[in-house]
């Protein structure tokens, strides 16, 4: 397991921007990555050997206990201005890898989704098939600054998750083509464990943005209370079908 997959259980308590609580998944503006030849991956390549992505300054954090390479950024929170509609590509995979709080790290207990999501979800794929989401949950306490302070759920409203089980699913991120030596556009990539309903894609070639986690059996409640947890944790992944 690599230093990124072993986050510290420290609570971290939000900070604050413009008297507004800032979650501890928001990117802030001095944490972008300038791209250079350092920063930018690129493939290796070589006899006998399959291509993988690499950095040139590449370290232990950057990639996963699956092989797979993650994009870069820098830690800086509380630094610059809070960038409510970014997250921190470390901090969410922390939170997501531990089910803890994306507002204060504490054990989480709650997962929410904006409810056109949830709604699209029920329409496109039917009320039996998992759940797939990219945003980390929430302890009971920080629920409240949840609604508040994402766009997403503060604009249609949302609705608390109940499923019986859950686990990290996939990753979303681009492809690199040997071929070309150009990446394809954002998709996900299902880690092992999981399928997908289109052609599998070699971890080693993503470059991965956001951890995304599996939701089964799910129930949607608009009252918390109802909600018992976050379900039974599967580790290694359940066999799903993640869509391309």
């Amino acid at each position: 397991m690599t230093g990124a997959d072993r986050p510290a259980r420290a609570i971290t308590p939000p900070r604050t921007y413009k008297g507004v609580t800032v979650p501890y998944i928001t990117a802030w503006s001095q944490e972008d990555v300038p791209l250079d030849e350092d920063t930018l991956p690129r493939l290796r390549t070589g006899p006998g050997i399959a291509p993988y992505l690499v950095y040139a300054n590449e370290n232990s954090a950057d990639r996963d206990r699956h092989g797979v390479l993650w994009r870069q950024a820098a830690w800086a929170p509380g630094e610059g201005r809070a960038l409510f509609a970014r997250v921190h590509v470390t901090r969410q995979r922390r939170v997501m890898l531990r089910g803890a709080c994306q507002i204060c790290t504490a054990p989480a207990a709650l997962w929410m989704a904006a409810a056109p999501g949830w709604q699209a979800h029920l329409d496109q794929r039917g009320p039996d098939a998992p759940f797939l989401t990219e945003d980390p949950p929430v302890c009971r306490s920080c629920a409240v600054i949840a609604a508040e302070s994402c766009p997403r759920l503060r604009g249609d409203g949302f609705v608390f998750l109940a499923p019986r089980r859950w686990a990290n699913v996939a990753v979303r991120g681009q492809v690199a083509d040997p071929a070309t030596d150009s990446f394809s556009p954002a998709r996900l990539v299902p880690l092992p464990g999981a399928v997908t309903t289109g052609g599998a894609s070699d971890l080693r070639l993503v470059l991965a943005e956001a951890l995304v986690t599996g939701l089964f059996e799910v129930t949607a409640h608009t009252d918390p209370d109802r909600v018992g947890g976050l379900g039974e944790r599967l580790d290694p992944p359940h066999r799903i079908q993640v869509p391309r």
